[in-house]
């Protein structure tokens, strides 16, 4: 018996048939494949394959333009999409766009610089206060961005900027001080979400990157990071390569838990901006951030990801510098059981049957509900794999 997958939701309706009834009818992939596949299917449909075979294309030309509005409607893609292409519109002047899309083009740069000074609201207070407590600010994600190119204004629903660990928890007792508030009931363990009294700005305040071990780069990030003063407050942006690890990291999160997706095309024009064309772009260093963090592989997924969204963007040099296709089709592989297995067992709370274990441990509502299906699934690995072996890999004799 084989699992195999098919049509677009592959990942989503997996159909068990028997080999010899499967003649040609359904192809079987690569796990590593067809989670790439799923993810890409998340984030562009085919009318955004069009717009980033334009955007990222070497030498733009006129015709190619004119065929792209042939087939793409602004009215239809919304805002989020079309800022992409008033990017790609303030980066090529020489281009010629339609009278009817130009306006609504240039409109949206001015939209969304003015939409961010919203956001930027109360910042600059809290930032002054913490420049005179002498606490660094090392701001990341769309408020770097913005500072690193102000001709391109960058989507903005918060500012995220990081703190010395040992100073965070001062850095939350000053923006409560200066009128926000704490955002969702638990907060996360490495940042804390507020949002000013009158709603109408929102900050993230991090004491690492969102990484189970962001602690152990941190120090090196405000130690490689430039000096910058914008809206009166002194600030630090990491420097490219953080940067460029900072966005690849978010970029795989926000795909594997389904949170902020359109962001997600933006973490792609980030990227570029950050690598093309940069001889001297140092990526032993950005390796060197995801073993201390042991993101390796979530990084190569990452890459991959992109590579497949906007293919020749990945170094050829990276290429051969990866880890082992195994490694990575077990990460791929533990994804995959996690959102379509493991996550929907916890949310139904599900119980195994066990044997040869006492009656008060079966008794036990948390024991037979989390615990144990939790220590039985993420804890014994040989029994997860072979799980995966019979279930959504490969063929099982």
């Amino acid at each position: 018996m084989a699992l195999y997958y098919s049509g677009l939701q592959e990942l989503q309706r997996p159909v068990v048939c028997h080999a010899r009834k499967c003649k040609g009818s359904i192809v079987k992939r690569d796990i590593k494949e067809l989670l790439i596949r799923r993810y890409v299917q998340l984030v562009i449909n085919p009318r955004d394959r069009l717009l980033l075979d334009l955007v990222f294309k070497e030498g733009p030309t006129q015709t190619g333009l004119d065929t792209f509005f042939s087939s793409w409607d602004i009215e239809r893609e919304g805002a989020h999409k079309a800022l992409m292409l008033s990017y790609f519109m303030k980066m090529h002047p020489e281009l010629a766009f339609p009278d009817y899309t130009r306006p609504r083009l240039e409109g949206l740069l001015n939209y969304y610089r003015f939409y961010n000074m919203q956001t930027l609201a109360h910042f600059p207070g809290l930032g002054r206060a913490l420049n005179r407590a002498g606490i660094p600010i090392l701001v990341f994600k769309g408020m770097a961005m913005k500072l690193l190119r102000p001709e391109l204004p960058r989507v903005m629903e918060d500012i995220d900027f990081i703190v010395p660990d040992e100073r965070y928890a001062e850095a939350v007792r000053m923006a409560e001080d200066a009128g926000f508030e704490h955002k969702l009931a638990r907060e996360e363990e490495h940042s804390v979400d507020l949002i000013h009294r009158d709603k109408k700005c929102l900050i993230d305040i991090h004491r690492c990157p969102n990484l189970k071990h962001g602690l152990h780069i941190s120090a090196q990030l405000f130690a490689r990071a430039r000096k910058t003063n914008a809206y009166g407050v002194d600030m630090l942006i990491p420097c490219d390569e953080d940067l460029v690890f900072i966005t690849l990291t978010n970029f795989l999160n926000n795909l594997v838990n389904k949170t902020s997706i359109k962001g997600v095309l933006y973490g792609l024009f980030d990227y570029a901006y950050l690598v093309k064309g940069k001889e001297d772009f140092n990526w032993d260093m950005l390796i060197d951030n995801a073993r201390k963090t042991k993101t390796t592989l979530d990084i190569r997924l990452a890459l991959e990801i992109i590579e497949h969204l906007v293919p020749g963007i990945m170094p050829q040099g990276l290429k051969k510098t990866a880890c082992f296709a195994s490694k990575l089709s077990s990460l791929c592989t533990r994804l995959v059981y996690n959102e379509y297995y493991y996550d929907r067992l916890i949310e139904k709370r599900v119980t195994f049957p066990v044997r040869r274990v006492t009656k008060a441990f079966i008794k036990g509502w948390f024991y037979k509900t989390i615990y144990y299906p939790m220590k039985l699934i993420r804890g014994i690995y040989p029994l997860r794999k072979l799980f995966l072996l019979i279930f959504l890999h490969k063929e099982a004799p």
